[in-house]
């Protein structure tokens, strides 16, 4: 993460958001934010994004909006067993893109609703990808996922290039991907992903 911007957006986070713990790793720092609704996050939500009326999935979610078309950014990293994984290969699917580590309580709080939703819609068009930002990548993530029994695309981001990609600087932070390549929501922080909110904001993108 690059220092000047990442102070910057801690004066931001350290403002908006009702944060429990921070976590440094090697290089750059994150926060994850506690399971008490929403508000602030990365720099790119501040900017870019605006809640939703009332009324509908997303905002019982608490999710955010982009207030115009914004294309998902493409990318590659490595997966299980030294692969190699291509955003580009779940083009026309919806994509559940979820930044998360090991380290992170929230992030382990929503993994079991985010693995129900996944069994749930994977036969309709529906993907998870998960980008871990743990730093010993597969030696730590294999371990978890066994332990969760977590059956999603999960893929490793070690030197979080992809995470500044995105200007993540929460955890967890997840990115909803419509059919057409664009951000149709972003999630800041822990949320009961196997609940009926979530199953009508997924029918509703699947759409």
């Amino acid at each position: 993460m690059k220092r000047n911007h990442l102070k910057e957006v801690e004066e931001i986070v350290r403002c908006r958001v009702p944060v429990e713990s921070s976590h440094m790793t090697s290089g750059s720092a994150f926060r994850w934010l506690a399971p008490r609704g929403v508000a602030g996050g990365p720099l790119l939500a501040l900017l870019f994004f605006s809640t939703v009326a009332a009324g509908d999935s997303y905002e019982a979610l608490g999710l955010l909006r982009p207030p115009r078309n914004t294309p998902a950014r493409e990318f590659a990293l490595p997966g299980p067993g030294g692969s190699t994984v291509r955003f580009g290969t779940f083009k026309g699917k919806v994509v559940f893109l979820n930044f998360w580590a090991t380290w992170c309580p929230p992030c382990r709080e929503e993994m079991p609703g985010m693995e129900q939703l996944y069994q749930r819609y994977k036969s309709r068009g529906f993907t998870i990808l998960a980008v871990s930002v743990d730093g010993e990548g597969e030696k730590v993530v294999k371990p978890f996922l066994r332990e969760y029994r977590l059956t999603f695309p999960v893929v490793y981001d070690t030197r979080m290039k992809v995470a500044d990609l995105y200007q993540v600087r929460a955890l967890p932070s997840t990115y909803l991907i419509g059919r057409d390549g664009q951000i149709a929501a972003l999630a800041l922080g822990p949320r009961l992903w196997n609940g009926p909110e979530a199953h009508a904001l997924i029918e509703s993108v699947l759409k």
